[in-house]
C-alpha cells in the first residue's frame, strides 16, 4: 500500500481492505451471473453523469465518486453491453463512496434478500443537489428492479454521526431512535464498491484523510440501546422473523452496558489476529454473541428458536439435493450437527415457504413472546437509567402505537398471522364447521386420502369472524371453495350459505390487501375510521324461515323490521367491520331487537366518521336488497337525530322493530332507547 503512514495505521488500512476484499467475493459467489453483471455496475452508475446510462437524469446531478477504479468500470460496462462514456470525469468528486451493507456477502443473506447502498455524499451539497440524487437514485433502484433485484439507496452525510446529527424517523430510515448501532451494523457488514476506506478501526490505530470518518463506537449514551430496540420492535411488525436476531442482539448489549464489546469491534480485532473464517462472519458473530447471552441465562426455548431463526435466514437447504454448495454450506453443517438438529427437522424448516397458517401461528407465537420479552427487558433498562427524557417521544408514540395494534389483546380485533417466510398460506378448501357450541374454520386439500384430511385452523364463536381472518391472512384466494360444514361428510352442505361465505370472503379481499401497510403519517395522527361495513344477518338469519310466496315486503318504511301480521323482524344480526388508520380490523356483532340500534350507536360515537361511505352487506338467504335499503334508512335516520340534537337540543325518533315500538333520543354525546309506551298498547 503506497501511504506515508504510520505503521500501526497502514496495517489498519491494510486489515480494512483485505476484510472488504473477502466480503466482495463472497457477495459475488452468491449471486447469480446476471445479478453479479449489475452488481459491478454500481459504481460506474453513480461515477459518471451520461445519458447513454441507466439512471440518468436531465440538470446538474452530483456525480463522481472518491478514488474510482476506472479499469474495473471499464470491464463492468463492457459486460453489461453499455457504451463507456463519451468523456472521462475530471471534476470534483461528489461522492465520497458507495457502500453495501446488511446480509450481502454473508451468512445473513438468502434468495429473497435485498440490497441496501449507502450513497455518502459531500457534507456541502445543498438541498436541490439532493434532491436530484435522490432522483437518480430512484431511477437506478427502478432499473434493476427490471431485472428482479430489489436495490434500497439511502443517502448518508458523513457528519450525521461524527456530529450527532440526526433526522426524524422515515418509512425506511432509523430515525432518533436509532443512531450509533445503525452505525455498528454498517462498521461489520458494508462493502466498499467504490470510493474511500470507511476508517472503522479503533481510534488507537490512528486516523487518516485518505480514509473515510464517520464515527467513533467506542461510548455509546445508553437511550442508545433503548431506542435501537424500539426501533427493531417498529420493524419487526412486518417481518418479525428479520428484527429477532438484532433485537436480542441489543438485549445482550443492554446487559453489558456500560461494558461490553460491540460486535462490529469482535470482527475488527478477529481480523486482526488473522482470522477470516467463517466463524468471524457478522452473522456468525451476531449469532455467538445472542447465544452466548441466553445460555448464561439458560433461556433454551429463545435459544431453539434463535438458532431455527439463523438456519432459515441464511436460505441454505440442507435437505435439497438441488441446493448450491455455497462457501456457507460446510459450516452450516458443522453448525447443525453441533445443535444435534435431525433430519426430520431440517426438512421442516427447509419447507417453511410452504408452511400452511396451522405451522406459522404457532411460530408466531413464538416469535412475539420473544419480542415482547426483550422489550419488557429494555424498559427495565430505560428505567434503571432515567432515560425517558433522552428520548424522541414522536418517534416512541409511533412505534408503541404500532406494538399497541399487533399485540392487542382486544376481543374484536381480527388476529394478523405474520406470513413470515411461507408464501404458500392459500388453501384451495375452506370450511366452516360446529364445534362445541362454536365454528370451526378448517383447510382441506382437494381429493381424498390422509394428505386430505381436515386441518384445523381457528376456532370462534362468529362464521363472519372465521371468513375475514381467513381473507386477512391469505388462506382465502380468488379460487378458494367455501363449504358450510365437513365437505367429505354425506351431508349435502347449504349452497346459499356457501354463497355468501365466498361472496363476504371476495368483498373484503381487496380492502385487506390495500390496507396491509400503515403509514408513519397515519400513525401520526389519532387513530380513525378508515374503513365502516355493517354485514347483515351473517349469524342469525330469520329469512331462512320464509316459504315460497307467502311473504310481500314493503320496503318503504322499513317494514323488513315488522314484516305481515306476525311483525316478523328480518334483521337477525348486525356486524360491524371496521378499519382503523392504525392497521386494526375489528368486528363487533349484536343480535336482537336492538342490534341496529346499538350499531348506530357505537357508530355514532366515531369522531369524523363519514356515514356516506358505510357500506352495507346482506348475507341474508331472502330479502337482502330490502334489508341492505331499509337499513340505510334507518342510518340516515340515526344520524339526522344526532346532529339535530346537537344543533337545536334533545329530539327523538321512534323505530318499529318486530312487535314493539322503540324510542330513540341522542343526549350528553350518546345515543339511548327505550321501548315505547304505545308497545304495551297496540
Amino acid at each position: 500500500m503506497n501511504l506515508a503512514l504510520e505503521p500501526d495505521l497502514e496495517f489498519a488500512f491494510e486489515t480494512a481492505e483485505r476484510v472488504n476484499r473477502l466480503r466482495l467475493q463472497r457477495a459475488v459467489a452468491l449471486y447469480s451471473a446476471h445479478i453479479e453483471a449489475k452488481f459491478a455496475l454500481l459504481p460506474s452508475l453513480f461515477h459518471y453523469h451520461d445519458p447513454a446510462l441507466p439512471g440518468f437524469i436531465e440538470g446538474d446531478v452530483p456525480h463522481g465518486i472518491e478514488a474510482f477504479d476506472q479499469e474495473l468500470s471499464t470491464a463492468a460496462l463492457r459486460q453489461n453491453e453499455l457504451l463507456r462514456p463519451s468523456h472521462f470525469f475530471q471534476g470534483h468528486a461528489d461522492l465520497l463512496g458507495i457502500y453495501v451493507m446488511g446480509s450481502s456477502g454473508t451468512f445473513g443473506f438468502s434468495a429473497d434478500s435485498d440490497i441496501d447502498l449507502w450513497v455518502i455524499y459531500r457534507a456541502e451539497l445543498q438541498p436541490r443537489d439532493l434532491e436530484l440524487l435522490k432522483l437518480k437514485c430512484d431511477r437506478i433502484s427502478d432499473y434493476f428492479a427490471d431485472f428482479g433485484m430489489e436495490l434500497n439507496c439511502y443517502l448518508v452525510n458523513p457528519n450525521q454521526f461524527v456530529k450527532g446529527e440526526r433526522c426524524s424517523i422515515q418509512e425506511d430510515a432509523s430515525g432518533s431512535a436509532q443512531h450509533w448501532l445503525l452505525l455498528d451494523e454498517f462498521y461489520r457488514t458494508h462493502i466498499k464498491l467504490a470510493g474511500l476506506t470507511v476508517q472503522w478501526w479503533p481510534r488507537a490505530y490512528g486516523r487518516s484523510s485518505l480514509g473515510l470518518e464517520l464515527g467513533d463506537l467506542s461510548q455509546l449514551p445508553a437511550s442508545e440501546y433503548f431506542g435501537a430496540t424500539l426501533w427493531q420492535l417498529h420493524k419487526g411488525q412486518a417481518r418479525p422473523h428479520k428484527s429477532l436476531m438484532k433485537t436480542l442482539l441489543l438485549e445482550a448489549y443492554s446487559e453489558e452496558y456500560p461494558g461490553g464489546e460491540l460486535l462490529s469491534t469482535t470482527l475488527w480485532r478477529n481480523a486482526c489476529n488473522g482470522d477470516y473464517s467463517c466463524s468471524n462472519d457478522p452473522y456468525v458473530l451476531l449469532l455467538a454473541r445472542v447465544s452466548r447471552y441466553l445460555s448464561q441465562h439458560y433461556d433454551d426455548d429463545r435459544l431453539k428458536l434463535v438458532r431455527q431463526g439463523f438456519y432459515m435466514k441464511s436460505g441454505v437447504r440442507l435437505s435439497d439435493p438441488k441446493q448450491p454448495r455455497d462457501w456457507r454450506y460446510p459450516y452450516m453443517e458443522e453448525l447443525v450437527n453441533e445443535w444435534g438438529f435431525s433430519q426430520h427437522q431440517i426438512a421442516f424448516l427447509d419447507q417453511a415457504q410452504y408452511w400452511d397458517l396451522n405451522e406459522l401461528q404457532q411460530m408466531n407465537q413464538r416469535v412475539d413472546e420473544i419480542l415482547l420479552s426483550s422489550y419488557n427487558h429494555l424498559v427495565k433498562f430505560a428505567g434503571n437509567h432515567h432515560l425517558d427524557h433522552e428520548l424522541t417521544l414522536d418517534d416512541l408514540g409511533l412505534l408503541t402505537r404500532r406494538l399497541h395494534t399487533r399485540f392487542s389483546t382486544d376481543p374484536h380485533q381480527v388476529e394478523r398471522v405474520n406470513q413470515l417466510w411461507s408464501k404458500a398460506t392459500g388453501e384451495a378448501i375452506l370450511a366452516i364447521v360446529p364445534k362445541d357450541g362454536a365454528w370451526q374454520l378448517n383447510a382441506h386439500r382437494v381429493g381424498s386420502g390422509p394428505r386430505c384430511a381436515p386441518r384445523p385452523l381457528k376456532t370462534s364463536r362468529h362464521r363472519l369472524d372465521l371468513v375475514l381472518w381467513a381473507v386477512l391472512n391469505k388462506a382465502s384466494k380468488a379460487k378458494t371453495q367455501w363449504r358450510l360444514g365437513a365437505p367429505n361428510s354425506s351431508e349435502k352442505p347449504n349452497k346459499k350459505s356457501c354463497k355468501w361465505l365466498a361472496q363476504v370472503a371476495k368483498h373484503f379481499r381487496a380492502p385487506m390487501r390495500s390496507f396491509e401497510k400503515v403509514s408513519l403519517a397515519q400513525l401520526k395522527a389519532p387513530t380513525r375510521l378508515m374503513k365502516v361495513s355493517l354485514v347483515l344477518n351473517s349469524e342469525i338469519d330469520p329469512t331462512t324461515e320464509l316459504k315460497g310466496h307467502s311473504f310481500a315486503l314493503n320496503v318503504l318504511g322499513g317494514s323488513v323490521f315488522h314484516m305481515g301480521k306476525s311483525k316478523t323482524n328480518l334483521l337477525g344480526s348486525v356486524a360491524l367491520v371496521t378499519y382503523s388508520s392504525w392497521g386494526a380490523w375489528r368486528v363487533q356483532h349484536y343480535q336482537g331487537a336492538d342490534a341496529l340500534m346499538a350499531a348506530a350507536s357505537d357508530l355514532i360515537d366515531e369522531p369524523e366518521l363519514d356515514w356516506e361511505q358505510i357500506e352495507i352487506i346482506s348475507a341474508s338467504a331472502k330479502a337482502s336488497r330490502n334489508l341492505i335499503e331499509a337499513t340505510r334508512v334507518r342510518l340516515q335516520q340515526a344520524q339526522s337525530l344526532t346532529q339535530c340534537a346537537q344543533q337545536e337540543g334533545p329530539n327523538e325518533l321512534e323505530w318499529r322493530v318486530g312487535d314493539k315500538a322503540y324510542e330513540l333520543q341522542f343526549a350528553n354525546g350518546r345515543l339511548h332507547w327505550k321501548e315505547a309506551p304505545s308497545s304495551k298498547h297496540p
